[in-house]
């Protein structure tokens, strides 16, 4: 295969806290690519190293693992670093390590030479053949994530064309450091300033945009619903931008919430979730999918 035909994903998880999803995640990404077409990459701490291979099993999805610490730094994630929000007990501020993310991402793709990237948060699972969609997400991105409004973006699934492309939303979020403050907001702003950086990957089919995503449950409007399914039908689907994981399995602690709330409805989101089903059906090789 030629080098521009393969694909990879990169898994980033920077902390003290040990990511107990990450194998789940590792073996579903395995059942839909092979690892000849799409190696698996997981960027964290070195302490969770042998964790994360011992929960793998005696069979283990193949993976690579690569050290944090062992990372170059760029002169843009040092200052974005040396900023960085600590709280009373010392911890660095959550949104810090959800858009310190992207520094991590730049520096494995450029040690590994890497192009056609994908990364997702290690507790959500994938129900797609990337290589197949390849074509697709080249024609179309340099930057690709998951967008469920206007002012907020949950990167449930992003795409990064090359190193120089989240390299340009790095020097973008060393220079503004204040939008981390919200959870991401800072991709929002980036796409405002750079919209032909980053573009927005779909998240329901066209025929619900038509119907259902003008306006939010707390009044808010878009001026662009087509933009939430832009391109759903060469894709044959869409990905999750945060609101139908909330209303299954509810708030995040990190958040400051009590886990365990069901159906939690988000209300920013300009696609409504109570209004979508989610079906599970077999396919051609017997693997149960979302749909």
């Amino acid at each position: 295969m030629r080098k521009s035909d393969f694909c990879s994903v990169i898994l980033v998880h920077i902390g003290r806290a040990y990511p107990v999803h990450i194998a789940d995640c590792i073996q579903q990404i395995r059942l839909f690519n092979s690892e000849d077409e799409c190696p698996v990459y997981v960027v964290s701490n070195e302490v969770h190293r042998d964790r994360i291979q011992k929960d793998l099993g005696r069979t283990p999805a193949a993976w690579s693992f690569i050290a944090a610490e062992g990372l170059e730094v760029s002169e843009e994630h040092a200052s974005f670093r040396m900023r960085a929000t600590v709280d009373r007990k010392g911890l660095t501020y959550f949104g810090d390590f959800t858009t310190g993310r992207h520094f991590y991402l730049h520096a494995a793709m450029q040690l590994r030479r890497l192009t056609n990237v994908f990364h997702f948060e290690d507790d959500n699972l994938l129900y797609l053949n990337l290589r197949s969609k390849l074509p697709v997400f080249q024609h179309h991105y340099d930057v690709g994530s998951t967008f469920h409004c206007d002012y907020h973006c949950i990167p449930g699934l992003m795409y990064d064309r090359a190193p120089d492309s989240i390299g340009a939303l790095c020097r973008y979020l060393a220079a503004n450091q204040q939008l981390t403050r919200t959870n991401d907001m800072a991709l929002v702003a980036f796409r405002r300033e750079h919209p032909d950086r980053i573009q927005p990957l779909p998240v329901i089919p066209p025929e619900f945009a038509e119907k259902h995503t003008s306006r939010n449950s707390i009044g808010k409007t878009t001026p662009d619903p087509p933009g939430y399914s832009s391109h759903f039908d060469e894709f044959q689907g869409g990905g999750d931008a945060a609101p139908a994981g909330r209303l299954l399995i509810g708030t995040s602690p990190v958040q400051g919430q009590t886990g365990g709330t069901r159906s939690l409805l988000n209300k920013s989101a300009f696609y409504s979730c109570p209004n979508r089903r989610l079906d599970r059906r077999r396919d051609a090789f017997d693997r149960l999918v979302s749909h």
